[in-house]
C-alpha cells in the first residue's frame, strides 16, 4: 500500500505526500532492508535543492540501517556509496569503501573508486581505474556514460589528461570500440579541451 502510494506521488511530482508515504513505509517495516532502501530512493527521486538537503540525513539513516540489516547486499552498498558522494560526503564514502564486502573485481565498485579519485583530484589513480571500468563495460551504458560525466565534471585538466591517454587505449586490443567512439564524441562536443 504505502510503497505503491509513494511511487504514485513520486510519479505525479507530489513531494510532500511522497515523503509522507515513504516514511509510512519505513514505519510499517522499520527493520526490512528492502523497505528502507526503497523509501530512501523514492525520497531522493522526488526531491531537489533545499528539499533534498532537508532529507539527506534521514536518507543516510535509512540506507545505513538497511546495510546493517543486510551487509552483504551489493546494491545497498553501492546505493549508500552513491548517496554519500552525491550529498558531498566523500569521507563517508571512503570509509564505507574500506568496509564493504564486495571486492575490487566488481566493476561497479571500481566505478565508485574512480569517482572518488576524480572528485579528489587524484588523477594518477583515476586513469587506471577509468581504463579498467570502461574495458569491463559489458554493454552497460551506465559504465560508459557515468564515468565520462565524472571526468567532465572534474574539469579541463582531467579531460586533457584522459585524452592524452587515448592513443595508448587505441593500441589496447581489449578496449571496446564503443569506449573510444563515445569518448571521441564527447571530446568533439567539448571542443577538444
Amino acid at each position: 500500500g504505502w510503497r505503491l502510494l509513494a511511487t504514485w506521488y513520486k510519479d505525479a511530482g507530489e513531494v510532500e505526500p511522497c515523503l509522507h508515504a515513504s516514511r509510512q513505509l519505513v514505519a510499517l517495516q522499520p527493520g526490512h532492508a528492502g523497505a528502507l532502501v526503497e523509501a530512501a530512493e523514492l525520497m531522493l527521486e522526488v526531491t531537489e535543492g533545499d528539499a533534498r538537503l532537508a532529507i539527506e540525513e534521514e536518507v543516510s539513516d535509512y540506507l545505513e540501517r538497511a546495510l546493517a540489516r543486510d551487509y552483504s547486499d551489493t546494491y545497498i552498498q553501492l546505493t549508500l556509496l552513491d548517496h554519500y558522494m552525491d550529498s558531498g560526503h566523500p569521507e563517508r564514502a571512503r570509509e564505507l569503501m574500506t568496509r564493504i564486502l564486495v571486492g575490487e573485481g566488481n566493476v561497479f565498485v571500481r566505478a565508485r573508486q574512480l569517482r572518488l579519485a576524480l572528485e579528489s583530484g587524484e588523477l594518477d589513480a583515476a586513469w587506471p581505474l577509468y581504463q579498467s571500468v570502461v574495458r569491463d563495460w559489458r554493454d552497460n551504458n551506465w559504465l560508459l556514460l557515468e564515468p565520462l560525466a565524472w571526468v567532465a565534471a572534474a574539469g579541463a585538466d582531467a579531460r586533457q589528461a584522459l585524452w592524452r591517454a587515448v592513443p595508448d587505449w587505441l593500441a589496447d586490443p581489449d578496449m571496446p570500440d564503443a569506449v573510444v567512439v563515445v569518448w571521441a564524441r564527447a571530446q568533439a562536443r567539448a571542443g577538444g579541451s
